[in-house]
């Protein structure tokens, strides 16, 4: 028996093509999220309306009743190329191996190169017509998708539930020809800007929440240390010490700064869409091993509201971030923010741990700790934080003296 495994181990070695598994990986951009990741935020991972690609194709009921959906929104798109689906079928199983490699851990059938095109058409036609509208859909062919449209933009954006921007590329090439034809990119734009105002698209991208991602992070010089020798203090006390908080003038969560005394913050949108988006973008950088930009950005922006359980300090901290104008759409209590920002960094800490700064510069945490540690700035928290004491001191002082003087008047 150990005889034939070695031989069998050995069998295996030699008919694995190293060039074609290194160009499968280097293709490589949808995963599946571990279950270390999604707990315990499952639902933020999972499509609500509708499946894109093979992960969750009829994963339940409620995702099988937009399949009838998708077939009517091709035979709209055939009738509107004028093209047979044969045409349609042939330029995708051209590049199916291909788009088969964008996929971690695929499956049967869908290792079925017919059954994979099938797939990407249909899946690929209903996402073109999306972003055609521009997550608009009062204008749109198919009622289904009209009355649903806000939780289709939030399944659009999920890791497990990604198209590769190529698959739409294929089905415009078909419609409008190569030479002057819309670059799938553009249409991403469209979509994008209907959601926030972010800055300029990028011409990269491997699938919409990619695109999103980087257009997201913005330019910008932002480097968090990330190691916990660095205990960063909270936006409150920073104010003591003399710091000033005011919104980023670029757009983007790289975009965070400290200079002289100012520290600038980007603008955070916080709705419905933004704990699953932010979620996904985390999930995508530590599978795709990218540098974790975006939970940089959230452990930091963690440590800068962190009220360690107190109340007046937590309320202090929001209030700072609501008055500048650097988040937005609050729809819950500062608790219930506080605690969803410390939740995702706990769960997800362990990804940032060894992690050196991707830069030689001096990280904006490190900045604002030499700042405080200055003897000016030092000595301007201590007073302030005296002065209250002092304060409070001298009231209860005077009214124990006023009611002394009071009582033996009478």
């Amino acid at each position: 028996m150990g005889a034939e495994w070695i031989i069998n181990l050995q069998g295996e070695w030699k008919s694995t093509n190293a060039e074609r598994e290194e160009e499968k990986r280097n293709r490589k951009c949808i995963y599946r999220v571990p279950k270390y990741m999604k707990d315990p935020n499952s639902n933020a991972y999972a499509p609500q309306v509708i499946s894109f690609g093979p992960y969750h194709y009829c994963d339940g009921a409620h995702l099988k009743l937009m399949e009838p959906a998708k077939r009517r929104i091709l035979k709209h798109y055939l009738d509107e190329v004028d093209k047979t689906l044969e045409t349609v079928v042939s330029a995708m199983k051209k590049e199916a191996r291909a788009l088969m490699d964008a996929y971690d851990g695929l499956e049967e059938p869908w290792t079925d190169e017919d059954r994979f095109s099938e797939l990407m058409i249909l899946d690929g036609c209903c996402l073109l017509q999306f972003l055609l509208f521009e997550g608009n859909f009062s204008d749109c062919i198919d009622e289904q998708l009209r009355l649903c449209v806000a939780k289709v933009t939030t399944d659009v954006l999920l890791l497990e539930n990604q198209l590769p921007l190529r698959v739409l590329q294929i089905l415009l090439d078909i419609g409008w020809g190569k030479i002057g034809a819309v670059d799938a990119l553009q249409l991403v734009d469209g979509l994008l800007a209907g959601i926030y105002t972010l800055g300029d698209i990028p011409k990269i991208g491997c699938h919409i929440l990619d695109v999103f991602r980087i257009t997201a992070l913005g330019v910008g010089d932002f480097v968090y240390d990330g190691r916990g020798d660095v205990k960063l203090v909270t936006l409150a006390e920073l104010a003591e010490f003399g710091v000033r908080l005011k919104e980023s003038a670029a757009v983007g969560l790289r975009s965070i700064t400290f200079q002289g005394s100012v520290l600038r913050l980007p603008y955070i949108p916080l709705d419905i869409l933004t704990e699953s988006l932010l979620l996904n973008f985390v999930a995508f950088e530590h599978m795709h091993s990218l540098h974790p930009d975006v939970l940089s950005f959230l452990t930091f922006m963690d440590r800068l509201i962190d009220s360690r359980g107190d109340d007046k300090l937590l309320q202090r901290n929001m209030a700072l971030l609501q008055r500048r104008k650097i988040i937005g759409g609050l729809t819950g209590s500062d608790a219930d923010l506080a605690a969803w920002f410390h939740g995702v960094v706990k769960e997800h800490l362990f990804l940032l741990r060894g992690m050196l700064p991707k830069s030689q510069g001096v990280s904006v945490d490190r900045e604002l700790i030499q700042y405080c540690n200055k003897k000016w700035p030092k000595f301007r928290a201590f007073c302030i934080r005296g002065c209250r004491g002092w304060l409070l001191k001298s009231i209860l002082a005077t009214l124990s003296l006023i009611l002394l003087h009071t009582s033996f008047l009478m």
